[in-house]
């Protein structure tokens, strides 16, 4: 096992074993065409767009499912990400289009856990995933 392998595991993410077809196979929840904006220094997507992109798809999930401002408003309550973990698995450039897919994984009264799958779509690739665990609070 290379020591990628083992730190993440230590992470607590096993090596995803998941085909861009079978990422695609998900809806896909964002769509974006990468800006210049996005890049960093050394020419690929800085993380923070990874993670915007990846919290625009979570969003259009939590909305799907009811958490909308409204039942925020209504409720007084919402939910926050408890916990993440991402890996990167290939680069995306400027120019790039990528997609990111997900599913809801399970859920409890005061929990949510979902996957999302970033496939850079102009190199056919898997880009990185995301699994979060959400908490509801009152």
């Amino acid at each position: 096992m290379s020591t990628a392998e083992t730190e993440s595991r230590k992470a607590g993410m096993s090596r995803v074993v998941v085909t861009v077809e079978e990422a695609q196979q998900l809806p896909a929840y964002y769509r974006v065409t990468v800006p210049h904006e996005y890049i960093d220094r050394l020419g690929h997507m800085n993380v923070e767009w990874y993670f915007h992109s990846f919290g625009r798809a979570a969003m259009a999930v939590m909305h799907a499912i009811g958490n909308t401002e409204e039942y925020i408003d209504e409720r007084r309550g919402g939910s926050c990400v408890l916990t993440q973990i991402s890996r990167d698995v290939a680069e995306v450039r400027e120019g790039d289009t990528i997609a990111v897919h997900g599913r809801i994984l399970g859920r409890s009264e005061k929990q949510l856990h979902h996957m999302y799958f970033m496939v850079n779509e102009t190199q056919g690739k898997l880009a990185a995933p995301l699994a979060p665990l959400n908490g509801h609070a009152d």
